[in-house]
């Protein structure tokens, strides 16, 4: 089976299963580890802030690795959280800052009641992205719909970004086939470990 395609909506049927399973035996791990190394990272980066740096994340349903607890151990440390959120306006989905109330949004997925998007998304030092599947290479497998490959695309190139892949250990398949509109996380987190996809094979 040489279409990507293909390989990847099989792999979709197996990767939600996995997800499924590895989620109802561990629906609240240990994050503090994935916190400490954000933190970490945005403070070796430095980036564009002296402080209150600007991290973007996501809000957590089903069976996705859950980011309630990390979210707020992020926030306790002072750190600005930025969320996808689909804008009306705009007609699109957007990089908007995770403050005041929530509604449910399409696909029954969490964001702010009040849209106020990030202007200059490349004020962004990091971002946390959940996903069907990774490979220790660094390929995302997503549903399908492309809203992260989209967001992520203009901070393909920043220097000040970095994209790690947040999920179970479980999650983590031996390949993906990449599309040339496919994002690539450099860096895997998952309950277990921290995954450098520099050095995919410890």
């Amino acid at each position: 089976m040489n279409n990507p395609k293909a390989v990847k909506a099989a792999l979709r049927v197996e990767a939600k299963a996995k997800r499924a399973a590895a989620h109802a035996a561990n629906p609240d791990p240990d994050v503090e580890e994935i916190v400490d190394t954000v933190i970490a990272l945005v403070n070796l980066l430095g980036g564009p802030y002296e402080e209150d740096h600007l991290i973007a994340t996501y809000l957590s349903v089903g069976d996705e690795f859950p980011t309630t607890r990390l979210n707020a151990l992020i926030l306790e440390r002072k750190q600005a959280l930025c969320v996808p959120a689909w804008d009306a306006k705009a007609k699109q989905y957007v990089w908007a800052y995770l403050d005041g109330p929530l509604i449910e949004g399409p696909h029954g997925i969490p964001q702010p009641a009040e849209i106020f998007p990030v202007r200059k998304p490349e004020h962004i030092e990091l971002v946390l992205v959940p996903g069907l599947a990774f490979s220790p290479e660094g390929a995302r497998l997503g549903h399908g719909a492309g809203i992260y490959d989209r967001l992520l695309r203009p901070l393909e190139d920043n220097h000040f970004t970095t994209r790690v892949g947040l999920c179970y250990e479980a999650q983590i398949v031996p390949s993906i086939p990449l599309e040339d509109h496919d994002a690539f996380l450099p860096i895997i987190a998952t309950e277990a470990r921290i995954r450098d996809a520099a050095y995919p094979e410890e």
